[in-house]
């Protein structure tokens, strides 16, 4: 089972402190971080700035 998850915020701190590692950090066109749990599972951070489209 996958699961998709939105997460909100200027630079994922909290998720840094739980745990997570940085893959990659948010950079011209890209507009969100995309993580590691500490199982090396990857999952994305949207900046907090960024609005979705519809």
């Amino acid at each position: 089972m996958r699961w998709h998850v939105d997460l909100r915020d200027r630079h994922p701190e909290a998720l840094l402190a739980l745990g997570a590692t940085v893959i990659t950090r948010p950079h011209h066109d890209l507009r969100s971080w995309t993580l590691a749990d500490p199982e090396g599972n990857t999952f994305h951070a949207r900046t907090a700035l960024q609005r979705l489209s519809p």
